[in-house]
């Protein structure tokens, strides 16, 4: 096996197992309570994540994340919707938060009930590809249009099988006349 052909079965091998792991990742995501992701909407927190990221955050207190503290990134609910800021004091009962951006705190404080999680990742642009999906466009382009070519090849396949069965059968035949 010459080396490039022996480099490729490795690659495949490793892209195999790193879209596994990203799938099982996102599975865990989706499965466990309190663990969630979000598409950053602005630019409230640059540098750290700007608009177009994906937030992955744990409940807080939990072994990923910890308790809350000066310091850390909170997703919270508020009247607007979904944001994340940065704790900059807190006190047994609320946070106030501050955006990275924004030389000024945010006026309302927040109750500790009302945090959702604290950032355990950021994936850089992830959102533009999860809104993408959600248009008739990347909904056709990336799944449909994939599952239609993997079903159309799975028939191929298929067919190929039962010409060759077909032909292994007419090769017998031929060969008992012959005899």
């Amino acid at each position: 096996m010459n080396l490039s052909r022996k480099f490729m079965k490795y690659f495949k091998y490793a892209l195999t197992l790193l879209v596994g792991l990203i799938v099982v990742f996102l599975g865990l995501i989706y499965i466990l309570p309190g663990y969630d992701a979000y598409i950053v909407r602005s630019d409230s927190m640059k540098p750290v994540f700007q608009a177009g990221d994906v937030i992955i955050s744990a409940p807080p207190n939990s072994l990923l994340v910890g308790s809350i503290e000066v310091g850390s990134i909170v997703t919270y609910q508020s009247t607007d919707g979904m944001v994340t800021h940065r704790v900059i004091a807190h006190d047994f009962y609320t946070v106030q938060t501050k955006g990275d951006a924004s030389n000024m705190a945010d006026t309302i404080s927040v109750a500790i009930s009302d945090i959702k999680g604290m950032q355990v990742l950021v994936i850089p642009k992830l959102g533009y590809v999860v809104n993408f999906l959600r248009t008739k466009n990347g909904w056709f382009l990336c799944i449909l249009l994939p599952a239609f070519l993997v079903v159309a090849w799975i028939i191929v396949e298929i067919l190929r099988e039962a010409f060759k069965q077909e032909e292994i059968v007419e090769t017998v035949k031929s060969d008992k006349r012959l005899n």
